[in-house]
């Protein structure tokens, strides 16, 4: 009895940590779609002033946590890809959100550009060249958060990325730089 009772308290004491740390999933990068540890591959986590800048990232339902995959400035506009989590406002309870944005913010307003991934494919509703900065930033900031070039490329194999798409002729040629 005595050991079953130690063995509660200790959970008790524990519970609230380990709660925490089911709390973050492994994530889903919104533009490969590699699933990751934020443990282990650090990305920059947005500020949390960003949903307040950008309160159409949220509904009644679901907030979200966001990091920053891909960061880019032109005339006064900070175009940034972002992805991360859905939270439940009701529950606090997460879910990776894989499909992720891109968002363009001024000091005046923060607009929704479009899908990650899809937006890169097909530019059309950014400035003209955006596309290809923002890749090349975003090649950076995988490489960083993985730990080197070779790290990233074996992640992308490893998880079976499929990046033959004509639309994808930009992200293979920032990747092979």
């Amino acid at each position: 009895m005595r050991s079953i009772a130690g063995i509660f308290s200790v959970l008790l004491i524990l519970g609230p940590f380990l709660a925490f740390a089911k709390e973050v999933p492994h994530l889903t990068d919104p533009v490969f779609g590699l699933k990751y540890d934020p443990a282990h591959v650090k990305f920059d986590e947005a500020p949390t002033s960003l949903m307040t800048r950008c309160p159409n990232l949220a509904n009644d339902r679901w907030d979200n946590r966001l990091w920053i995959y891909g960061q880019q400035d032109e005339a006064g506009t900070q175009y940034l890809i972002v992805g991360g989590l859905y939270v439940e406002k009701a529950t606090g309870r997460s879910k990776p959100n894989p499909i992720g944005a891109i968002i363009a913010v001024t000091p005046e307003k923060c607009d929704l550009v479009g899908p990650a991934r899809e937006t890169l494919q097909a530019p059309t509703d950014l400035p003209a060249d955006m596309a290809p900065h923002l890749i090349d930033d975003l090649v950076r900031r995988y490489r960083t958060a993985f730990g080197g070039a070779p790290a990233l490329n074996a992640a992308l194999k490893a998880q079976h990325v499929d990046l033959t798409s004509h639309y994808d002729d930009t992200l293979r040629a920032a990747l092979a730089k």
